[in-house]
Parts: structure tokens; C-alpha cells; sequence
């Protein structure tokens, strides 16, 4: 690995050894459990939208809504906002977060309503519920505490949907043999790095999930990079 600080290194910046680390991360929790990591493609004549085969790649847990650019993606990105903040606000009793919800649904509807979602406008709704409802900064997306480890193809079949949706469908996976879940991907989806009360919600990930999953990468990685 280049030697960076595991609190500054970014999916933008270094995103090869971000792959490695992932990749590093998992077979150590493997062999905690005495087991190894399964590197087979399993597929190995699928393609990818490139048409080159599958291979690994890095998922971003909560999406990053900073590559959306077409308008009718902007509208549905922002109407499966909408449906997770609805399902947050009837699975919480925390009246501040259910306050902060019922501030920001209007001003969603607001811009559904438009004709053309203005990039501005989504930029600024994006970035609004990502730091008052899920605590993240912009440089928070790109970090591994963010991060897992899937291949190219399932990663892009996830694409920019919401954390419960991504969650629902990687659960699907883990009953199909031809997938390949890596098992600390697995668990990052199932929340199982969060022991709080709040890994029962599976509504959305949040900075306090990023914040359990990132301890758990720095302790299996601290004999690897620095920063741990």
C-alpha cells in the first residue's frame, strides 16, 4: 500500500488501494472465523456495461447522489428519498429526527412538483437531508466507512437507490448462489457492525453506522496502515 493516514484515504483520491483495503478487510474478519475469502468471479463470461468482464469493485453504502445529473434521475432519486424519509419517520420515536423529517418532505414535494428539477435545487435537497437527517458531510461519502467491497455488476444494478432498497436486494442475493457477497459486505447492509438501538432501523445508513462500521476497519486494519 501507498502510506496514507486510514482517517484521510478516499474512494476519489485512492481509490486502488481503498479496493485493496476492502479486499484486506474482509479476509481479516475471515480468518478471525477461520475461514477463507472466496475470490472467484463466479460468472466468469458475465459483462459489464463496458463489456469487459466482471471483476471486484467499491460500493458506496449510502449513495452518492454527486453523479447525478439527468433530471429524471434527480426526480426519482429524490422521490426514493422521499419513501425512506416516510418509512424513517414511522419507525422512530426521536421527535427531533421526526421534526427535522416533516421539515424536509415538504420541500422535496415542493421540488417533485417542478418541471425540471433545477441541479442547483437538487444539489442543495441532496445535501440537506445527507447532514440533518443522516449526520453526513460531503468528504463523509467517500470514505471507507462508506465503502464495501462488491462486484462490478451487482454494483451496478445497486446504482444510486436508497440504503433500504440497496439492503433489501442484497439480502435477496445472499440466497443465490450465483452471487458473491463478500461476508463484510454482507454484514455492513445488515447493520450487523452497529449494536446500538438504532441498527434497527434499516431505513437508511446513517453517520452513527458509518462511524461502528469505520472502528471495526481501522481494528482489523491497524497492522497494516497508519492512522489505526
Amino acid at each position: 500500500f501507498n502510506r496514507f493516514n486510514i482517517n484521510d484515504i478516499n474512494y476519489e483520491d485512492n481509490r486502488k488501494d481503498v479496493e485493496k483495503l476492502l479486499m484486506l478487510f474482509n479476509i481479516e474478519e475471515l480468518n478471525e472465523l477461520h475461514r477463507k475469502f472466496d475470490f472467484r468471479i463466479l460468472s466468469d463470461d458475465k459483462k459489464v456495461d463496458n463489456g469487459n468482464k466482471d471483476e471486484w469493485s467499491i460500493e458506496h453504502i449510502k449513495a452518492q447522489h454527486s453523479e447525478i445529473t439527468q433530471a429524471d434521475k434527480r426526480r426519482d432519486y429524490l422521490q426514493k428519498e422521499k419513501e425512506s424519509l416516510i418509512q424513517l419517520d414511522n419507525s422512530t420515536s426521536d421527535t427531533e429526527l421526526k421534526a427535522q423529517v416533516a421539515d424536509i418532505i415538504p420541500r422535496i414535494d415542493t421540488i417533485l412538483a417542478s418541471v425540471n428539477i433545477d441541479e442547483t435545487e437538487f444539489k442543495r435537497i441532496a445535501e440537506l437531508i445527507d447532514r440533518e437527517i443522516d449526520g453526513f458531510e460531503i468528504d463523509d461519502m467517500h470514505k471507507l466507512g462508506n465503502l464495501a467491497l462488491l462486484l462490478k455488476s451487482d454494483n451496478s444494478s445497486l446504482g444510486n437507490k436508497p440504503f433500504y432498497q440497496k439492503r433489501e436486494q442484497v439480502n435477496e442475493w445472499l440466497d443465490d448462489f450465483s452471487k458473491n457477497i463478500p461476508n463484510s459486505t454482507r454484514k455492513a447492509f445488515l447493520k450487523m457492525y452497529s449494536p446500538q438501538e438504532y441498527a434497527l432501523d434499516f431505513t437508511r445508513w446513517r453517520k452513527s453506522d458509518f462511524d461502528d462500521l469505520f472502528k471495526r476497519q481501522k481494528a482489523m486494519l491497524k497492522y497494516f496502515i497508519q492512522g489505526c
